[in-house]
């Protein structure tokens, strides 16, 4: 899903996301899925990202209430995603 093949280009990573929150991808385990999610953001605290509108920062801290909007700094910046509704991430470094 977040690698370009010959039949489709990379989906962005906020959209892997609500796909697999929506069962998209045929009849997904709700637990299992969390679960999953909750592994993958909480091991990219550190990693680098690259959100919707082309800038990369780093991941510094998850929100406890909602893991999927974290603290992102940018330079001298930080940007709290779940303030900032228009942006989301689009890739993070593996």
């Amino acid at each position: 899903m977040s690698s370009k093949r010959p039949y489709h280009e990379p989906m962005p990573f906020h959209m892997i996301v609500d796909q697999m929150r929506r069962g998209s991808f045929g009849a997904l385990d709700p637990h299992i899925v969390t679960v999953f999610l909750e592994n993958v953001v909480k091991r990219s605290v550190g990693r680098d990202v690259v959100l919707t509108d082309g800038r990369v920062g780093e991941i510094v801290y998850l929100n406890p209430h909602d893991i999927e909007t974290p603290l992102i700094r940018i330079g001298d910046e930080y940007i709290d995603l779940s303030k900032r509704t228009e942006l989301n991430i689009r890739e993070i470094s593996i």
